[in-house]
């Protein structure tokens, strides 16, 4: 069921963060924002970051195929992406 394979794709979020520096995972369209995050929520907010273990971070995305057909993602997506950049520049320095 659902909720079974939630568990499961969240474990396996937990396990190759524990194994690898990950400051962020990103969730491209809402299949994997529906089965990464903790609720069922298909719904969830474009764009939002959220909590997940050990200080990562799961950035909901939309699908290339939404961006592709949904043209005003793009500068959403941009927008979003500047904001978090001094971020992962940070990470980095």
């Amino acid at each position: 069921d659902a909720a079974a394979a939630r568990a499961c794709v969240r474990e396996l979020l937990e396990f190759e963060c524990s194994h690898a520096s990950v400051s962020f995972v990103w969730l491209l369209g809402p299949r994997a924002i529906a089965f990464a995050n903790v609720d069922d929520n298909t719904d969830a907010d474009l764009f939002s970051v959220t909590a997940f273990q050990g200080g990562v971070r799961l950035w909901n995305l939309p699908s290339l195929e939404q961006l592709m057909s949904q043209q005003q993602l793009k500068p959403e997506l941009w927008q979003h992406m500047q904001k978090l950049m001094a971020h992962w520049s940070q990470q980095h320095a």
